[in-house]
């Protein structure tokens, strides 16, 4: 992790390294370039009102979506607070688990929604982390 974290090659580039280019450039990302702590800032900050916000979509879309043998549609969450605790939670890693997600959500939503957040959110943190670190070592 510490190589990839400090940008150095890795078994893995002769296989994704040409994906990370593609990815840069069509973001818009310099790679040599490092960001100030205010672009840091606003980078996590969008990176996480985008997670909330499709997560907030897919539950109100579920009706529609696939994989909803339950057809949860027919029993959705009635409170609208609930709506958004959830995304809330998922977002932040704090995961709500034990407010019965799996009765309220079809499928593809705890797929699509939940599991990739859990992977992201935690990464964002692992970010985070990593920034801090190289802000320490870094303060002249």
């Amino acid at each position: 992790m510490a190589r990839v974290f400090e940008g150095q090659r890795t078994f893995m580039h002769p296989a994704l390294r040409w994906l990370e280019v593609l990815t840069y450039k069509l973001i818009g990302v310099r790679e040599e370039a490092e960001q100030r702590w205010t672009q840091y800032t606003a980078s996590l900050l969008s990176f996480s009102i985008f997670g909330f916000l499709i997560i907030y979509l897919l539950q109100r879309a579920q009706a529609y979506l696939p994989f909803n043998p339950q057809n949860t549609s027919a029993r959705p969450m009635s409170v609208p607070t609930l709506l958004l605790i959830l995304p809330v939670s998922f977002v932040t890693n704090t995961d709500l688990a034990g407010l019965l997600w799996e009765s309220t959500l079809s499928y593809f939503v705890q797929m699509a929604a939940l599991a990739v957040q859990n992977f992201a959110s935690a990464a964002a943190g692992i970010s985070v982390a990593v920034a801090l670190v190289r802000g320490f070592v870094r303060q002249e």
